[in-house]
Formats: structure tokens, sequence, C-alpha cells
């Protein structure tokens, strides 16, 4: 029966339920899961990592490596923000853009052009065909 390891990973070994609503639940495997009144979850993972639920359907994902990946549900957005500072933006229309710590960016179009937009200002732009527009 492969369904032991889990079911012992998923008994909770602790839960502490607040006046406020809150729910605080740890489970054997080391995770730890609050429910807040609002609706929001967040599982927090003993490699640090954790996973926030918003009653918004957006998602907040800290990962281990101190990346924070955050999903807006309305726009279907994805925010990552990257431990040396560079900030990637996935839009639902397949555009990319990546933002540095210096205040260039990095755009990617659907069609596949390329746009740098420098710290001066600057913009130049790389078509698919390899034109290069300044």
């Amino acid at each position: 029966g492969g369904g032991t390891a889990t079911a012992a990973a998923d008994s909770v070994v602790h839960e502490v339920r607040h006046r406020d609503g809150k729910v605080e639940k740890t489970f054997a495997d080391g995770r730890r899961l609050v429910v807040f009144s609002n609706g929001t979850r967040k599982q927090t993972f003993p490699d640090g990592s954790s996973l926030v639920h918003f009653p918004s359907g957006d998602i907040k994902q800290t990962m281990g490596d101190g990346r924070v990946i955050y999903f807006y549900a309305e726009t279907k957005t994805t925010h990552t923000t990257h431990p040396d500072g560079v900030e990637v933006f996935e839009f639902s229309n397949q555009q990319r853009e990546k933002h540095f710590p210096d205040g260039s960016k990095e755009i990617l179009f659907p069609d596949s052009t390329l746009k740098y937009i420098h710290t001066d200002g600057e913009e130049e732009s790389v078509f698919p065909d390899g034109t290069v527009q300044r």
C-alpha cells in the first residue's frame, strides 16, 4: 500500500484555533498551514518556502532560493521577484517583461519583437526578422 507514507505525512500533529478564527496546523512532514478568517491560506514548508492562496484567487509563492512569485488571478499575470532585484512579469497575452534594478527593461512581445529600454530612456527594438530600430 503506497498510501501509508502520504497519510502519515498528512497527519496533523498540532492544531491551534485562535479566537479571531485563524487555524494553525502543523503536519508530520514539517509543513505548517494557517487558515485565516478571511479565507487566506498560507502553507510553510520545512525548506523555508511558502505558498499563500488569497480569496481573490491570487497566489504568492516564496521559494527556498529567495524568489517570490505572485500570480494575479484577475489579470492572469505572474510577477517574479528574484533575490538580485530583477523582476519578471508574464502577461496572459504572452508578453514578458524583465525589469532590472538599474531601471532598464527588456520587453518580449507575443510576436517575438524584443524591446530594450535603457537606463537613460533610450529604446531599441529588435524585430522577428532581425531588423533593429533605435
